[in-house]
């Protein structure tokens, strides 16, 4: 299993999976709320938790991908034995949410407070098996509580659209389920899938984390390559250093330095511009997908406009990479580090491989950053502990017997 977590532009992905396409899970953040994570969790490449910092709750997400039709019950017992070994890692006043693809049909009848009269189909062996977890742990599945058009319900469909399913479901602990606005599939998402996405609104607030907040970030590097600027920068602080008082107490003096530097470096620096799409992308790519949403109701259409777009996004991608590449070669002699922020460019942010977690001294899984500090800590304590006896005091300048006269005669 390959677990770990991977950020890249303004989102972070927390992921689990092997190395056939076969299986894996993951839950994508966008830059804010990764700034709220407590912990992640890879339970296995099918079962995935993470926890949030909330207010006035945390927040519990657990990912699950349930075994196909093709698995045998056993198969389905293991998923079911790790999704509780995830819900269990949960506080019971965190605000839980379940989700994911559990290739199960619960029906459009009534069940309790567990399954709603909205949802879509009738109830297989699977989908008894989905409702009973609920059932055992007190859970509500969002999608079969709202009232939608019947395209809105279904999250599925086969090969060939021969066939429309609702497998995908949301699932949220029923001591919140007042917070839950709506819950419904969008079909009309272009995501190249057999699925459509399941959006469920909710009233949660994250935690508000003390961190540094940087709003933009500025072409640092052109005071090195630009002449101009560099020249245009010099002045602009001299000309604030020149108003400092020099009598003032060292530590405001450096806090008015600091400030002229960087209030000179935004004067005159420009801006990086953060660009949401990739650095690759071509406009003749945007088209085709504009062109691919319109054809959602011709599969043959929709499929081979998108043969055509991954064709061409190999091939843009492929120009892209050679076009840098060429460009770090050319500047590795003259200018190191252009050439590294270029090659941090392509490669982009660093890759974090690890199952979020390790176990306590007594076999409970850690997932939160204090708690792995600390047990890491006492780990190392214990590792280099010297329990020896302590050694025996020697005496220092012990002198021998004296020599005798006869000795010394000799």
């Amino acid at each position: 299993m390959e677990a770990g977590s991977f950020t890249t532009d303004n989102f972070t992905l927390f992921y689990s999976g092997g190395n056939k396409h076969e299986r894996g899970v993951g839950i994508l953040l966008d830059k804010e709320t990764s700034k709220s994570v407590k912990g992640f969790w890879a339970v296995s490449d099918r079962v995935i938790l993470i926890k949030l910092h909330g207010k006035p709750f945390n927040i519990s997400i657990i990912q699950g991908y349930a075994p196909t039709a093709d698995y045998d019950e056993d198969a389905v017992t293991n998923f079911y034995g790790n999704i509780d070994k995830a819900y269990k890692q949960c506080k019971s006043d965190d605000i839980i949410y379940v989700m994911g693809d559990f290739n199960a049909n619960v029906g459009d009848k009534r069940i309790g407070n567990t399954v709603g009269p909205f949802g879509l189909g009738n109830k297989n062996d699977r989908g008894h098996n989905l409702v009973t977890w609920c059932q055992s742990h007190n859970l509500v599945i969002t999608n079969t509580w709202y009232k939608n058009h019947p395209r809105r319900l279904w999250t599925w469909r086969s090969p060939g659209d021969r066939t429309r399913n609702q497998i995908d479901y949301i699932m949220v602990s029923h001591r919140f389920r007042n917070s839950i606005i709506s819950s419904k599939a969008f079909p009309g998402s272009d995501c190249g899938s057999d699925h459509v996405p399941v959006i469920c609104e909710s009233r949660v607030k994250l935690k508000r984390l003390n961190q540094s907040k940087k709003n933009f970030k500025l072409q640092i590097h052109l005071l090195k390559e630009d002449t101009d600027i560099k020249q245009k920068y010099g002045i602009k602080v001299q000309n604030r250093f020149e108003a400092l008082d020099e009598t003032t107490k060292t530590e405001a003096l450096w806090g008015q330095m600091k400030s002229s530097i960087l209030a000179s470096a935004v004067e005159v620096l420009p801006k990086i511009q953060m660009n949401k799409k990739k650095k690759w992308m071509t406009d003749d790519i945007l088209l085709l997908m504009k062109q691919r949403r319109l054809k959602k109701s011709n599969p043959l259409e929709y499929k081979s406009i998108d043969k055509e777009i991954r064709s061409k996004c190999s091939e843009a991608k492929e120009k892209w990479l050679n076009e840098k590449c060429l460009d770090i070669e050319n500047k590795l002699s003259v200018n190191t580090k252009y050439a590294h922020r270029r090659i941090d460019e392509i490669t982009g942010k660093s890759r974090c491989t690890s199952s979020g977690c390790i176990k306590s001294k007594s076999g409970t899984i850690l997932m939160e950053k204090h708690d792995i500090l600390n047990r890491w800590s006492e780990y190392i304590g214990e590792l280099f502990d010297d329990n020896r006896a302590p050694k025996p005091n020697m005496k220092k300048n012990i002198e021998g017997p004296s020599i005798m006269k006869d000795e010394d005669k000799l």
